[in-house]
């Protein structure tokens, strides 16, 4: 039991920090600490017996937003979702490498209970994969970069022929700031 907490608290902790570089959202370390104790608290699931489908769902769904807004706050709902679909997805990631070397490699002691995924690996395999992970964003953060600050777009719309000028921004989600706040969108 002790193991799993451990692992699943390093490992929450490293994916919440990837999952804010991605989501452009601050995401510091005490709460990242925080949220990383109330994922490795959720896998505990394991231990549960057998869950309907729809309950294992909404119990993911819920320690999921529980994860994100200890880690990251609240700032709105578009920031929550993006910061909380990037953590899921690495989460999902991380779950699906286990998947696959259970599949390729012919792990033994992989268990899924609960929705929730158990690889009987010593903790420093386990601790290794997230780093590798995480050091996958920051590679991909640090080759591509954050998008640089581009002149908006000028654009031309006729609608019922009736000549409408805008000007749009190119938005991928990453490092831009409410104009308004000054807070990451």
């Amino acid at each position: 039991l002790d193991i799993l907490l451990v692992t699943n608290f390093i490992a929450g902790y490293f994916l919440l920090r990837a999952a804010g570089w991605l989501a452009g959202a601050s995401c510091p370390a005490l709460r990242a600490l925080a949220g990383a104790a109330l994922a490795a608290a959720s896998t505990l699931i394991l231990l549960a017996p057998a869950l309907a489908a729809p309950l294992n769902f909404a119990y993911k769904i819920f320690t999921a937003a529980l994860v994100t807004l200890a880690a990251f706050g609240w700032h709105g709902l578009r920031p929550f979702l993006r910061a909380g679909t990037w953590f899921f997805v690495l989460n999902l990631g991380l779950a699906g490498f286990a998947m696959l070397g259970l599949q390729r490699g012919g792990m033994n002691g992989v268990r899924v209970h609960n929705l929730t995924v158990y690889v009987d690996l010593s903790p420093m395999t386990l601790v290794l994969s997230v780093l590798a992970v995480y050091l996958a964003v920051r590679l991909v953060l640090l080759v591509f970069g954050p998008p640089a600050d581009g002149q908006p777009w000028q654009l031309e719309l006729s609608l019922a022929g009736c000549e409408v000028r805008a000007q749009a921004c190119f938005d991928t989600g990453f490092f831009l700031r409410d104009p308004v706040g000054g807070r990451q969108t």
